[in-house]
């Protein structure tokens, strides 16, 4: 994956301005229309440029971006443990397209979705366990996709993270402030 300051041509420290310009820049430069001879290569530029974009200019977006930039670049490399990392699945870089082949959007999420899911599952006493709604696919009703976005909306983790305390002693975070 490739920065999103780097994909638009901006410094870090541009305003909202400079990003919208740079975007406008560069998507005229890779519309489709001007691209023709080479449309897949335009779509596929186009979408990264696009993605950038997405995340600069939401203020919300960016800032976690900014926060967690380098881990997003590495995929998330300083994962020490042996759940899931979530980091990979950031942006578009994490699939190919938006249909139901196997690298495709809906496949790879709905493969997340349900190993978070199981993941999560062992940490519950069976009697407690609520079987999630399916991420579902480029076919599935709204009111299917409404209810899924609605559960993992609330969605809180059940497990404790205890195997970190030996990393993380929060008595001397107090110190540190």
């Amino acid at each position: 994956m490739k920065c999103y300051y780097e994909t638009l041509g901006v410094e870090r420290s541009a305003t909202g301005e400079e990003i919208k310009k740079a975007h406008r820049k560069l998507a005229l430069r890779w519309h489709l229309i001007k691209t023709k001879d080479n449309a897949e290569e335009a779509h596929r530029v186009y979408q990264v440029i696009q993605e950038a974009y997405d995340c600069l200019s939401d203020p919300q977006e960016r800032a976690f971006y900014d926060k967690h930039r380098e881990q997003i670049l590495r995929g998330g490399s300083d994962h020490k443990d042996n759940e899931i990392n979530v980091m990979g699945f950031y942006g578009s870089s994490s699939f190919d397209g938006y249909d139901d082949s196997d690298t495709g959007f809906y496949s790879v999420y709905s493969d997340l979705f349900t190993r978070i899911s199981e993941e999560d599952k062992r940490y519950v006493e069976e009697r407690e366990w609520e079987e999630p709604p399916s991420f579902g696919n480029s076919t599935s009703p709204f009111d299917d996709v409404r209810g899924f976005y609605g559960w993992w909306q609330s969605y809180c983790t059940k497990k404790s993270y205890m195997w970190l305390d030996d990393l993380y002693d929060v008595r001397q975070t107090a110190e540190e402030f």
